[in-house]
């Protein structure tokens, strides 16, 4: 029996980094392929709210996040956002800036991942469902002009969510 034709052993340590590197690139890929269709938008989409809205059907198909919301903050009145996404008509439209974890997030400037939103004191119940929440600043100029709020149907930490959700944040704040 030839070299070739034996059985593979399983090299610890080898196999484990290839595993890891595999599931690395696959992750990178969808960041990249996000990033890709959210910068042909720039080009191709006339208004603010039109493209807040290609960017969260494109992050709800990529990513298979069922609710994903845009907030900015209202111009005529600073305390409040406004929602530039709403899922349906009767879609709450309007929310405080001292409220909620998106609230937070402004006020504070940071990301925050909520792994468990019963846990949070901030967190606003809207959605039964929602098991975790992913909020990103928008920051224009060093201060929050808005954020883009995920919300899970499943425990998380979104750690993995991080470094593309910056990216799209940074996007939306130019």
């Amino acid at each position: 029996m030839d070299h070739k034709s034996q059985p593979r052993l399983y090299t610890r340590g080898f196999d484990d980094n290839v595993t890891v590197l595999k599931a690395k690139l696959k992750e990178t890929t969808l960041l990249l392929e996000v990033l890709a269709n959210v910068n042909s938008l720039i080009t191709q989409t006339k208004t603010f709210e039109g493209f807040c809205a290609q960017v969260v059907k494109i992050l709800k198909e990529q990513l298979h996040f069922k609710y994903i919301y845009i907030w900015i903050r209202d111009e005529k009145n600073p305390a409040m956002l406004r929602l530039v996404t709403p899922e349906t008509e009767e879609a709450y439209r309007t929310m405080e800036i001292r409220q909620g974890i998106v609230g937070k997030a402004m006020r504070e400037n940071r990301t925050i991942a909520v792994p468990d939103v019963t846990q949070d004191p901030d967190y606003l119940s809207r959605n039964p469902l929602t098991k975790s929440e992913l909020c990103v600043p928008l920051i224009s100029d060093g201060n929050a002009i808005g954020a883009v709020n995920i919300e899970s149907e499943v425990y998380q930490d979104f750690q993995h969510m991080l470094p593309l959700m910056g990216i799209i944040a940074e996007n939306l704040s130019h």
